[in-house]
């Protein structure tokens, strides 16, 4: 299938041009071309979009969904055929797979094809629609993400931000049975259109993320065993810091740009167990798909709306005010 394609290019700082003219790609050895049809906006294409941390010209998106157009070479026996409703994935926990990432290293989503490695390609079922599958690949960071926590019965949960992968952390922990015996889910955001859909996933509170806040909050209810840091700021993971109980832990799933100040003696003091958790692999992402498919989370409810490709660089300008922050997610309608 060669011709032209319309694609949405990265091509400097805060600047994506809409191609109509664009190479449509070729599948190569155990790749299938896909047909996109939604991409969803995520943080770190926006962080590139404003710093440069990939290369350029690139077409980004790596959480995007479709159908199979077309197998390469050595796809028989894949089990996938044309016509099959898939959703492209990055797993980057080996690797040898980081240089390949789609929409990071090689082109993504936000284009009518896109060519996906056979590692990277998932079956969507047909009780998830389209749009919904975007959503998987953030969902699959929050399964990781309580893996790692080894959360208990007895255990109190803190999410220090409610942006995406904040509220998906906390559809995963509501879908796991937390709060359990009396114990507490709190949120902590300042943006009152995030508090909101905090409120409405079912977070046990929501407060503002200052210390003063936080100590009434635990005055009566005791601090929390673990803290999982959703805000990508430096004053978020100090936060988390502050109010987790003494031996309790930390999930970091943000992105931390660049180097931070870190109150070492905090952390050995109060006995802090944190860990680092980014991606997922192709277990955590079965899973994520598992949990959309049985509606046990709500992708719609995260999703704020769905814009056309031809909109996206207005798409990308509404994350530069964080305080007129009315929205979540931002899903692109490529072809559907």
């Amino acid at each position: 299938m060669k011709g032209e394609t319309r694609a949405a290019v990265f091509e400097d700082v805060r600047f994506i041009k809409i191609h109509d003219d664009y190479p449509t790609p070729e599948p190569g050895a155990g790749e299938a071309l896909v047909r996109v049809h939604y991409c969803a906006i995520c943080g770190t294409d926006v962080k590139n979009w404003t710093t440069k941390i990939y290369q350029t010209p690139i077409v980004m998106g790596h959480e995007f969904a479709g159908e199979v157009a077309r197998l390469g070479p050595g796809m028989d026996g894949s089990g996938f055929t044309p016509g099959d409703r898939v959703a492209g994935i990055n797993v980057q926990l080996d690797t040898s797979s980081d240089l390949r990432g789609l929409g990071i290293f090689k082109d993504g989503g936000f284009a009518e094809y896109v060519v996906v490695p056979r590692d990277f390609l998932f079956h969507v079922p047909s009780s998830v629609a389209p749009r919904d599958a975007t959503m998987v690949e953030s969902f699959a960071v929050a399964v990781r993400a309580l893996k790692w926590a080894r959360l208990r019965d007895e255990h109190s949960v803190a999410i220090v931000g409610a942006g995406n992968i904040g509220l998906t952390t906390l559809s995963c922990l509501r879908a796991a049975g937390f709060p359990r015996g009396g114990h507490f889910v709190l949120v902590l955001e300042p943006g009152a259109f995030q508090e909101g859909k905090a409120r409405e996933l079912g977070a046990s509170e929501v407060i503002r993320p200052k210390r003063a806040a936080a100590q009434r909050f635990f005055k009566d209810r005791g601090e929390p065993d673990v803290v999982f840091e959703c805000s990508g700021s430096e004053d978020g993971l100090l936060l988390a810091m502050e109010i987790v109980k003494h031996g309790g832990g930390i999930i970091v799933e943000s992105v931390q740009k660049g180097r931070i100040s870190f109150p070492v003696f905090t952390l050995s003091s109060k006995e802090i167990a944190m860990r680092g958790s980014l991606s997922h692999d192709r277990q955590d992402i079965e899973d994520a798909i598992d949990l959309v498919a049985a509606r046990r989370v709500n992708p719609a409810a995260i999703i704020s709306s769905v814009v056309e490709l031809d909109a996206i660089q207005e798409a990308f300008e509404r994350y530069l005010d964080p305080s007129r922050r009315d929205f979540v997610k931002l899903i692109v309608r490529i072809l559907g």
